[in-house]
């Protein structure tokens, strides 16, 4: 029984990504089927292995990926003058792709939220945490989170 859910697990996995890569929208899955993946690495690897398969019939490979890196670091613009164009590099756009080898490599420190509740234990606050001191007041507690480098903080949520 257990296999026939991970086999369902995957396959709407499958499902849910080719319908997002067909529609050419930022293949994500949604959170509840992300964290069942999480606890079943079988699965998450058959996913990553049918995703590779993806990319190498659309050519696009570990390869590919770095020559455009590469060729995005080095990005210029044309500039028209009295002189002529001129080329100048186009920080940018350099900036952009120096952004995604860093989010690929995984140079990013892990991001922290902070956490504030009232006495009760409601949320009133979850700001991106700046360090450990706070500015709770008397009977308010305050918890960090540590999240993947990979995921932006979220905006500040009032409740």
């Amino acid at each position: 029984m257990a296999g026939q859910d991970e086999n369902a697990l995957v396959l709407a996995a499958k499902v849910a990504l080719a319908k997002a890569i067909a529609s050419g929208s930022r293949p994500n899955l949604p959170a509840a089927m992300r964290k069942k993946l999480e606890s079943r690495p079988a699965a998450q690897a058959e996913i990553t292995s049918w995703l590779r398969e993806i990319l190498e019939e659309f050519a696009i490979n570990e390869y590919t990926v770095a020559a455009k890196l590469a060729e995005g670091l080095q990005a210029t613009k044309p500039v028209v003058t009295d002189a002529g164009v001129l080329e100048y590099p186009d920080y940018f756009t350099q900036h952009k792709y120096l952004d995604t080898a860093a989010r690929l490599l995984n140079l990013y420190p892990p991001t922290r939220q902070q956490l504030q509740t009232d006495s009760n234990g409601i949320i009133v606050r979850l700001t991106p945490a700046l360090g450990f001191d706070t500015d709770a007041e008397d009977g308010e507690r305050v918890i960090l989170i540590e999240g993947e480098a990979n995921e932006p903080a979220d905006n500040d949520q009032e409740g």
